[in-house]
């Protein structure tokens, strides 16, 4: 988003704020690879997606 010249720039990111979008983020991957797998096109066995996943079938 443009701003007006002159214009200081906005403030950082509060931790919360990185934290939230960490948190969508790694949903939309999850939710992305569930849907690859419901698909029939699983990751390789061994791969680090099934921990992943397995963790996220933790929380």
């Amino acid at each position: 988003m443009a701003r007006a010249l002159g214009a200081p720039p906005p403030p950082p990111p509060t931790a919360e704020e990185i934290a939230a979008a960490e948190a969508r983020a790694r949903a939309a991957i999850v939710s992305m690879l569930r849907q690859q797998i419901a698909d029939g096109n699983p990751p390789p066995e061994g791969s680090k997606v099934w921990a992943v996943l397995a963790e996220e079938e933790g929380r």
